[in-house]
């Protein structure tokens, strides 16, 4: 899963412009370098804090084109979008899935939670506790 983005530069800042996560465009660095090595961060920041946190499903990426980088999105946090979606579209709290999982909820809210490190195998049984299975593929780049 990959987001392009593209780089804009006003006023001796910088900032990434993302046509499927807008709202990252809203932080700006101080240099390209700090913009390179943050963004991820940013990203995963945003997603929580404008997407799960407000109940929303998570935009999926519309394709590589030819902007100046991209977000490469790691394995878990891809399954973590694809489960928040999941939740979103089917009108599932994380109360219900922390019941049906038999984990407390703040357990579940830990898991989910884009902008913290979780395991492949938590968000796994998650899945697993809705009937669901995660496919890892890989490519060439």
């Amino acid at each position: 899963m990959e987001y392009t983005i593209t780089t804009r530069q006003e006023n001796d800042q910088f900032y990434a412009v993302c046509k499927e996560i807008p709202e990252i465009g809203e932080y700006g660095f101080s240099s390209k370098e700090e913009l390179d090595k943050t963004i991820y961060t940013v990203f995963a920041f945003v997603l929580e804090h404008k997407y799960r946190r407000e109940g929303k499903p998570v935009p999926l990426p519309l394709g590589i084109d030819d902007s100046d980088d991209v977000i490469d999105v790691d394995g878990v946090l891809q399954a973590k979008i694809l489960l928040w979606n999941y939740l979103v579209k089917e009108d599932l709290t994380a109360s219900w899935l922390a019941r049906r999982a038999d984990m407390n909820r703040q357990s579940v809210q830990k898991i989910i939670d884009f902008s913290k490190s979780s395991s492949f195998a938590k968000v796994e049984e998650l899945l697993h506790a809705l009937g669901l299975v995660a496919h890892v593929t890989i490519e060439k780049f």
